[in-house]
């Protein structure tokens, strides 16, 4: 009996105490938050949320846009003690982005572990703008994303196009030529100089940074929220040990530039930035970036500027072998307008309407940003009449905007046509955001739609894309993790005569 009322009395106490700690954390809970689904107090909704996923067979965004339709288009759950705030109409992203308070960047708790500091893509107020503003203009002073930069993106197309002939119509994985040819436009602007495909060290790079963008989850789970590395220490040790690989090869290349470094003969990013270091220097002003900043924010322009565009154009071979009639009008309109003497240029753009069309949808369809970059809530602030808290996460759901019923008729339908005005022109539509929108938007988005356009032209006019007659069905499941990547996938590129 004594044993029973000790164990009653420790139940007893137990409850008492969970009781409290809920009253606890209820009352310390922020009020008129945005609704949302329950939670186990802090722990939040994560697990519920991975195993919905599991069960479901849902991805990530599919998930959040499933709970939109119950709890609205701006909605909150909790990752452990963080309120996250999830959009999922353009209108609110537009409206949130849009919002000041809302332009921060959650910390990475990995960089920290590794000893570096917040590069382009981590970095908040006054240093954001100061980095921001410095990329920005060194890049336009190398005609990034403008006209004059064309050259340089098609000269790489010859480099990928000759690969791609040499393989003699022999079935092949596209993503490695991809991204080597992707990366190798950064590589112009950031180190002068471009790398062969078959470069070790190189190739080493790219494998660092392709891991690291998927183990870092949808929307960037693994990097913001440091209790993951205690539910999946593996994968933390991998993104760990990419991240320190990518830098290392970044601050080499630094390295070099400094002891070759001539005031005289400014050729890249970083020479540009080893001048405006000593110049600021000589002046006796401060110049807040650093060679840790200066590795970090080169590799955000690799991660951003690289694995998006070669995803797309992966996308877009998949979608081209999925519908040869497509394929097979684009060319039709590119032997019309160019013809078979000549390579596509920037200036045909207006005159290849169909062309542009598909593009456009292969970024809708594909979404390869589906979370977009997490933002921070610096302040205290309202969003769509919610109170959204200092120091929330606020994640954009751009998959569910670009497949919201009531922007796209038959949203799951691939039909470059919905891009297309009644007189066959281009119809730009402001719902497709696939690089975000306001402030915190992708500085190389000009960049990737002269990229995008230019290697999309240049690959249907030289060859036509088929789908190996042994390989598996073709599959437009993606791979889930910052970059919503297709799986891997084998096409058959023949020369067009």
């Amino acid at each position: 009996m004594a044993f029973d009322v000790a164990f009653f009395d420790f139940q007893t106490v137990l409850f008492c105490v969970g009781m409290f700690l809920f009253i606890i954390w209820w009352l310390r809970s922020p009020k008129h938050l945005p609704p949302g689904p329950g939670g186990l107090p802090f722990v939040g909704n994560l697990l519920n949320f991975a195993l919905s996923c599991y069960r479901t067979g849902l991805t990530s965004h599919e998930l959040l846009a499933k709970l939109a339709h119950k709890y609205g288009p701006v909605f909150s759950m909790y990752i452990g003690g963080t309120l996250v705030v999830v959009l999922d109409k353009y209108d609110v992203v537009k409206e949130a982005f849009n919002n000041p308070y809302l332009n921060g960047r959650p910390k990475m708790a990995i960089h920290k572990e590794i000893g570096l500091k917040e590069g382009l893509g981590q970095a908040s107020g006054k240093l954001w703008k100061q980095i921001r503003h410095f990329t920005i203009t060194t890049l336009r002073s190398f005609g990034v994303g403008k006209n004059s930069f064309e050259e340089n993106i098609i000269d790489e197309v010859k480099y990928l196009s000759q690969e791609v002939t040499h393989l003699q119509g022999k079935s092949f994985d596209p993503k490695c030529l991809l991204t080597n040819a992707t990366a190798n436009v950064i590589c112009c602007v950031v180190f002068g100089k471009r790398f062969e495909y078959h470069d070790s060290s190189f190739k080493i790079l790219l494998d660092c940074m392709d891991k690291y963008l998927q183990a870092a989850g949808a929307g960037g789970l693994q990097l913001f929220f440091p209790f993951t590395k205690y539910i999946q220490p593996s994968i933390h040790r991998l993104m760990k040990h990419n991240m320190e690989s990518m830098v290392g090869f970044i601050t080499n290349e630094i390295e070099n530039h400094q002891q070759e470094h001539d005031t005289e003969n400014l050729g890249d990013y970083i020479d540009v930035y080893l001048n405006e270091k000593q110049i600021a220097k000589k002046q006796n002003r401060e110049f807040v970036i650093d060679n840790n900043n200066l590795a970090v924010t080169i590799s955000d322009l690799f991660m951003a500027g690289t694995d998006t565009s070669a995803s797309t154009l992966r996308w877009a071979i998949l979608y081209m072998m999925a519908y040869p009639d497509i394929q097979d009008r684009i060319q039709r309109e590119l032997d019309s307008v160019v013809g078979r003497n000549r390579l596509p240029r920037l200036a045909d753009k207006t005159e290849l309407p169909f062309t542009c069309a598909t593009l456009l949808e292969i970024q809708r369809a594909g979404s390869i940003a589906p979370l977009g970059f997490m933002h921070y809530s610096q302040e205290d602030t309202t969003l769509a009449g919610y109170k959204v808290p200092k120091g929330s996460i606020v994640v954009s759901n751009l998959w569910s905007v670009h497949h919201d019923s009531e922007l796209w008729d038959n949203p799951d339908k691939f039909n470059p046509e919905r891009f297309l005005d009644d007189q066959g022109a281009v119809k730009e539509m402001v719902e497709l955001i696939p690089f975000s929108i306001g402030r915190r938007i992708c500085i190389g988005d000009h960049l990737a739609k002269m990229e995008l356009f230019i290697f999309f032209t240049h690959l249907l006019h030289q060859f036509k894309f088929t789908k190996p007659e042994d390989s598996p069905p073709l599959s437009f499941e993606g791979i889930t993790g910052i970059v919503f990547s297709p799986q891997p996938f084998l096409t058959q590129a023949t020369v067009r005569q």
